[in-house]
Parts: structure tokens; C-alpha cells; sequence
């Protein structure tokens, strides 16, 4: 402008670069220059002073993180510019009754706000102007840049909502110079918020929340009210999300938990799109070399994934390999599949069913504790990750936890089969399982019994008949096995020899004249070991029941052939 005066530098705007303000005595305003950060400045429209401004201070004087302009010159009061939102201005006049050579800003009561001070343009005289803002009730302006996006690489059912404070942007309370002491989130299922649920109250210097509970597939929308010293700002303005499950891959164990030393271990690889179309999919894993040998593809020993035949036809492995090129220390295998027909269907379609992607085969070569992990390894580039078809769109899936496995030295197994009864009914029951040493005296083995009340080892059978132990004492043993509703079995051979090698054991019934039976023999309703006129009156009482029947906990007994 014409006839400029002082010069005062601040960052009027709060974008961090610093601003040029000059008292411009011609046309009675203060003439702003914005720094554009790039080394240009922009004029901004000049607020009015009324007088011919000669003198200049800008600082910080309301609870804002605006800088404010004070001005004084040819006129015998002080003009107080306010700086609202770092374009508009709101002026207010202090009569000072003397014109003014001078002003200047300063905290001089170190309350944390600064004071005006301003020199006389005639005299010899000084004027302090103490800033009462301090302990003034002054209502919080509503949290502005309010965002809401979902929360990526889950399940669905999270939200994240940021903002800032509508005063003082992201500075820390102790920067405040009245600290606003919180902010209530609010979240509807409707813009216009006719009915909104209080999610919490955040302490201020806390500028996000993690919604919880958003309803996967389902947009809400959030606003946050800022509070100070009990006075509350407007709501913000709104912001919306919808959340969505990412897709997901995971890792399952055939034969797991229980693995012993020399066992073969198998590892699928499965992938649940979620609401996305795959036209790509990265897996990388980590095992323990020193604990599992990899076992390769058949035909491609430098191949450790097994790839499922059902995506032979709409996918090619671009990637399956060791992660350094051959097999190393580092147990780091990797796989990439990209889609063949970018038109047309594959088994990786939007679904929430889990699709077999592909296998890893290990030899359990030791007795350890040891992992198989699915990796996100972005400083390696050795991310899992898939590609949406379509759009290219690279996401990050949520991630299977890392599977934890023992090795064991060895370990027990059998099989009970049984007369009568179905395959499918006798999963889930309980054998009880007499191991008697040579002294007479039977094994007692908490860490595989069931039910400790009952006599022997309680375990319970798969739908064959199967059962494992861990850690049977080495030994030599008679061994009996029961189950409710059919006759006591001695397992094959009489004895079995506990020792450094897995055992499998299987029974069969000895009849009195010493004939023998691969599947133990039904009749036994009372449970007793006998079958006799007893179990005939049991089932006479029962015959007809069902699960339905008030009796049925004992009714079962006399059920022989599971039905």
C-alpha cells in the first residue's frame, strides 16, 4: 500500500509459514501478504483500522491458534483486530486518549496470554493493557477437519473418527491458552443425526476414537462437540464410514496339535475374499528349518507351496519359491498367484467362504515348540497382500495369528471299534483306558484324563474311534479299553512295550472260551462289564426313548447301535 508503516511478522493463517502484516497509514488498514510457502507471497484482504496506522503488533491474544493484529497511529484510541479464522477480522477500539508512536505484545503477569503496551506519539507516556482472558468462559469453536474412515486389515466392525480442535488445531493443551478439556463423540445412522448415540467423551490433547461397534456394512455417521471449563461447542460438521471386513488369510493344520518327531505335517493356505473379486493374491511365510523339514512339490523340489488343483485353471504362479532362492536357514517361503482370465470367473470371487489357495508339507524332523507365521514384512517387501480385480486396488488383508505347534518325541494312539453302532455316534464319547504295569498297579495320567473322578484315563473318541496320549511313562502294560454300552477290550497282543517309538494301539475282545472279536461286543446297558438279564431289564424300562425323553442320560446306555 501507500505510506506503509511498521512491519510485523506472524503466522496469520496458522499453516506454519510466516505472514508479512503492514500498517499502511494511506488507506487506513493493515495490508497482510500470505506466504504461500513456496517462496511467493499473495495479498489477503486488508482489515480497516479507521485511523491512519503507523504502529503495528501481531500475537496471539484470544484462545485461538490465530495470531491477532493490534494498530495505533494518528488517533487517540488503539484498534484490536481479532483474527477469527485467519481471513476475517472482527475490529473492536480501545480508547487510549493519546496518539500512539509505538505498541507492542507481551505477557508482563506471566498469566500464559499476552498484554498490550503501548507508547505515546506526544509524550512521555506508556499505556499497559492487562489481557483478562484468563479465567473468562469462553465456549470452544466445533472441531473442524472431522474425518471418518474404516479401520483397514480386519474383520469389519471398526471406525476411526480424527479431527481437530476448531481453536487450536492439533497443539498439545499445554500449548492452549484456554485448554479445552474434551470433545464427545456422537454417531448416527442418519446425516441428519434425528437420532444420535454419545460412543464417549475424550480427554482433550486426544484427537481420534476407534469406534468398536460399527455394524460391518453398515455407514454411520459421526460428529464431535468440543468442551470447555463446562461450556460446549456446536457440533462438527458430520463425517461418514462404512465399515468392511478385509479379505482374510489364514493357515490351517491338518493333523495338528498333536505332532510327533517323523510325522508329516500339512499346512493349507486358505484365502476368504470378503467383498472383493481376486486377481491376485501374495502369501509369504516364515518357518523353523530346524524343527519341520519343508517337503517340496513332487514335481518341483524348488517348489515348496503345493498350489490347489482348483485354481490350475484361472491361476499361474508368478512366485513359488525360497524367499533367497534356494532352501536356507531362514525357513522364508514365498508365493504369488495372479489371475489368467481377467474377464471371466475364478474360485477367488467375492465370498466369505474360505478357498484352499495352497499346501506346505513338513517332516516333523525334532521334539520343539515351534511357529509357522504368515508375514507382513514391508522394509522386505515380503507383505501378504491381494490385488481387487478391476481396480487394481492393492489391500491389505487381516492376517491368520502365527500358528504355534509342539513337536512331540512320540506319543500314543489307538482305536476303539465297537458292534452295532454307526461310525458318526460314537464322536465325542468317553473310553476309559486301563494302563496296568507288571506290578499290578494302574497308570494314573492327568495330563490325559477327562474326568479324574472316574477310574483310569478318560478320553474322548473321534467319529472312528480314534484317541491320542501324550507322555505314557516308558513301560510295559496290560491295556484295557471301555466304552458305555459295550463290553471291556484288551488291546491286541495282551501287552504293549512303552519306548522311544510312537505306538498305535488297537483292542479286541476275549471271549471265555479264549475266541476272540475285532469289535467289542453291545449289551451292556448297566455298564458293569457283563451282559445279562440286568442290562435286559434296563432296556425293557428305556426301549422307545429319545433324546427328547427326561431320562435319556441313562436311556443311552441301552442305545447299542446309536441310532
Amino acid at each position: 500500500g501507500v505510506a506503509p508503516g511498521e512491519i510485523s511478522l506472524a503466522d496469520v493463517d496458522a499453516d506454519g509459514h510466516v505472514d508479512i502484516a503492514v500498517a499502511t497509514s494511506s488507506s487506513r488498514a493493515v495490508s497482510i501478504l500470505h506466504n504461500t510457502g513456496t517462496g511467493s507471497f499473495t495479498s489477503l484482504t486488508a482489515p480497516s483500522t479507521s485511523l491512519r496506522p503507523s504502529a503495528l503488533a501481531a500475537a496471539g491474544l484470544t484462545a485461538d491458534i490465530f495470531d491477532d493484529l493490534v494498530a495505533g497511529g494518528h488517533g487517540d484510541f488503539l484498534v484490536f483486530l481479532e483474527n477469527e479464522d485467519g481471513q476475517t477480522y472482527q475490529r473492536q477500539d480501545i480508547e487510549i486518549g493519546f496518539p500512539i508512536r509505538q505498541v507492542r505484545v507481551a505477557d508482563i503477569d506471566a498469566n500464559g496470554v499476552g498484554d498490550i503496551i503501548a507508547v505515546s506519539a506526544d509524550s512521555g507516556r506508556l499505556q499497559l493493557l492487562r489481557n483478562r482472558l484468563v479465567g473468562r468462559q469462553v465456549p470452544p469453536r466445533a472441531p473442524v477437519a472431522v474425518q471418518a474412515e474404516d479401520v483397514t486389515r480386519d474383520l469389519g466392525g471398526r471406525i476411526r473418527v480424527a479431527w481437530q480442535d476448531g481453536d487450536y488445531g492439533l497443539q498439545p493443551p499445554s500449548q492452549q491458552i484456554i485448554p479445552t478439556t474434551g470433545y464427545t463423540v456422537l454417531r448416527s445412522a442418519s446425516l441428519d443425526f434425528a437420532v444420535a448415540e454419545t460412543l464417549a467423551v475424550i480427554p482433550g490433547g486426544t484427537f481420534s476414537y476407534e469406534d468398536p461397534d460399527a455394524t460391518p456394512y453398515s455407514t454411520f455417521y459421526y460428529q464431535v462437540v468440543a468442551e470447555r471449563a463446562g461450556l460446549q461447542s456446536a457440533p462438527s460438521a458430520p463425517a461418514s464410514a462404512t465399515s468392511l471386513p478385509a479379505p482374510l488369510i489364514d493357515v490351517k493344520l491338518l493333523n495338528a496339535p498333536r505332532v510327533s518327531r517323523g510325522d508329516t505335517l500339512v499346512a493349507q493356505v486358505y484365502l476368504t475374499p470378503a467383498q472383493h473379486d481376486i486377481a491376485g493374491v501374495s502369501v509369504f511365510m516364515t518357518y523353523e528349518p530346524t524343527a519341520m523339514t519343508l517337503i517340496p512339490s513332487p514335481s518341483d523340489t524348488l517348489r515348496p507351496f503345493r498350489v490347489s488343483t482348483d485354481l490350475a485353471a484361472s491361476f499361474t504362479s508368478a512366485i513359488n519359491g525360497y524367499h533367497s532362492g534356494s532352501f536356507d536357514s531362514t525357513g522364508k517361503v514365498d508365493l504369488t498367484l495372479i489371475s489368467t482370465v481377467p474377464g471371466g470367473t475364478t474360485p477367488l470371487t467375492a465370498s466369505v467362504e474360505p478357498v484352499l489357495l495352497a499346501e506346505l508339507w513338513f517332516l516333523a524332523s525334532k521334539e520343539a515348540s515351534t511357529f509357522l507365521s504368515i508375514d507382513d514384512e514391508p522394509t522386505t517387501n515380503r507383505s501378504s497382500a491381494v490385488v481387487e480385480k478391476g481396480s487394481g486396488l492393492w489391500i491389505e488383508p487381516v492376517l491368520g495369528d502365527t500358528t504355534k505347534l509342539s513337536v512331540r518325541d512320540l506319543f500314543v494312539s489307538g482305536q476303539i471299534q465297537v458292534q452295532q453302532r454307526v461310525t458318526t455316534a460314537i464322536d465325542g464319547d468317553l473310553a476309559t483306558l486301563l494302563f496296568v504295569r507288571t506290578t499290578n498297579d494302574t497308570l494314573v495320567s492327568a495330563i490325559n484324563d477327562e474326568d479324574r473322578l472316574r477310574p483310569g484315563i478318560q478320553v474322548s473318541l473321534d467319529d472312528q474311534g480314534r484317541f491320542n496320549l501324550d507322555k505314557i511313562p516308558v513301560g510295559t502294560y496290560r491295556v484295557f479299553a471301555k466304552v458305555a454300552t459295550h463290553l471291556q477290550g484288551i488291546v491286541v497282543g495282551d501287552t504293549v512295550s512303552i519306548d522311544s517309538s510312537r505306538r498305535h494301539l488297537t483292542f479286541r475282545w476275549v471271549a471265555p472260551d479264549t475266541s476272540a472279536l475285532s469289535l467289542l461286543p453291545a449289551g451292556d446297558g448297566n455298564n458293569d462289564n457283563h451282559v445279562n438279564l440286568a442290562d435286559f431289564g434296563v432296556l425293557v424300562r428305556h426301549f422307545g426313548s429319545t433324546p427328547s425323553s427326561s431320562e435319556w442320560t441313562v436311556a443311552r446306555q441301552t442305545d447299542y447301535n446309536g441310532d
